[in-house]
């Protein structure tokens, strides 16, 4: 995994000051502010193992988008050669096999969602998924990945994704 410096929070306080927090795991904002801001938290993973997770803050309802997977846009060649394992693939339009790599873990949250395999469900250490990946191409041609909820999530509970054959 990247390493990187910590940095001040960017968000501003009720004061309307720059919040004086630093943050070495969270995106842009320390976890007071991410959590305010986008209604997420980080945790120890109910899955063994499988070190951080990404926990909803306040209840979410079935088809909401959560977040974009966010990284580092690069070919599907240059992720194989990295030691990532945050990477999620897609085909542009021409063809060519990419990768949004969220090794950086100022990246974006997403990279927190686990997946949640049979193995783990049967060992009851995940319900199994409560969200999936989808695809939007802007009308320009970019294409994003984004995380939504596939069913009712409740505050406190663990995003589980299926990572499937998008992962690599």
């Amino acid at each position: 995994m990247a390493t990187r410096s910590c940095k001040q929070c960017a968000a501003e306080t009720d004061e309307e000051q720059r919040c004086k927090n630093r943050t070495c795991k969270y995106s842009k904002f320390c976890w007071i502010h991410t959590r305010k801001l986008t209604g997420f938290t980080l945790g120890k993973s109910g899955i063994p193992n499988s070190g951080t997770g990404l926990f909803a803050w306040k209840d979410i309802p079935a088809g909401k988008v959560l977040l974009e997977y966010k990284g580092e846009r690069i070919t599907k060649k240059a992720y194989d050669e990295r030691d990532s394992g945050y990477g999620v693939g897609y085909k542009t339009r021409t063809g060519r096999d990419m990768v949004v790599d969220a090794r950086d873990t100022q990246s974006g949250l997403g990279r927190y969602a686990n997946d949640c395999r049979p193995a783990n469900v049967a060992a009851g250490h995940c319900p199994g998924y409560n969200a999936q990946f989808f695809e939007w191409r802007s009308p320009a041609g970019r294409l994003d990945v984004y995380i939504e909820a596939i069913k009712d999530i409740k505050k406190g509970e663990e995003i589980f994704l299926n990572y499937g054959d998008n992962f690599f």
